[in-house]
């Protein structure tokens, strides 16, 4: 009862920790960058596109606020998960470690594969998003003389190309999450194969009751090794939003 009732306190003091540092954070650089907005030259304004600016209250904040810690605080409970079962499986088939080293080897394989392709992504959805502000924007601002020389429908159209850009950009991050989940479901369906094999090998010298807990452990590895090579990847790549953040705020 008293380990049930320390977890539960260390719990909450870990969430709530967390929570009040990615809040304060956000805030923090929200409020340079309003500030730094406001103060700002005109020729700031002249310089800068406005959905850039738009883009960095919006899209942005929004990632700081919501997206950013929620995939860094999920990823830090599947990278423990996973190392635990990891090491559950390993104190029962002593074997594994070898294939404990060759996840860890496909784990920075996949880093070293993914992450430069999905930042590049990111930052063109993100450059993409920042064109459609602008150009609603302007025509917004414009629409008397659009409307005077009749050119309502090239500026539709336009619109909709500058948002099929920026689908172009979704739809490619998303192709390269499922090249990410497939990779990772194969090593991970190959971790399974390898248990049941030295299971089967040695189920003389384990006994059932470690057979049996090699198996359940390392299926859920297969499940929290595609999240936290994802999460790893995605918090790294969502720093770019952080970037401009910080750039706005401190220019």
């Amino acid at each position: 009862m008293a380990l049930v009732l320390l977890f539960v306190i260390l719990l909450l003091v870990r969430d709530s920790t967390f929570s009040v540092w990615s809040v304060r954070a956000g805030t923090n650089l929200h409020n340079k960058l309003f500030r730094r907005v406001l103060a700002a030259p005109i020729l700031f304004f002249l310089r800068t596109p406005v959905g850039d600016v738009l883009n960095a209250f919006a899209r942005d904040q929004d990632t700081l606020d919501e997206t950013l810690p929620d995939t860094l605080h999920m990823t830090g409970i599947y990278l423990m998960i996973l190392l635990t079962s990891l090491a559950i499986v390993t104190v029962s088939i002593y074997y594994y470690a070898a294939m404990a080293a060759a996840l860890f080897a496909a784990f920075f394989m996949m880093q070293f594969i993914y992450l430069p392709s999905a930042t590049v992504l990111k930052r063109w959805a993100g450059e993409t998003a920042s064109a459609v502000f602008v150009h609603v924007d302007e025509s917004l601002q414009g629409m008397d003389v659009i409307r005077a020389f009749n050119a309502v429908g090239y500026f539709i159209q336009e619109n909709v190309n500058l948002v099929n850009r920026h689908h172009l950009a979704l739809f490619n991050t998303e192709q390269t999450h499922l090249w990410l989940a497939f990779w990772c479901d194969f090593f991970g369906a190959i971790l399974v194969v390898a248990t049941c094999l030295f299971s089967v090998g040695l189920s003389e010298e384990l006994g059932a009751a470690n057979v049996g807990l090699a198996i359940s452990n390392s299926i859920q590895m297969l499940v929290f090794f595609t999240w936290v090579v994802r999460g790893v990847a995605d918090t790294v790549s969502m720093w770019d939003a952080v970037e401009r953040v910080t750039s706005f705020a401190t220019q």
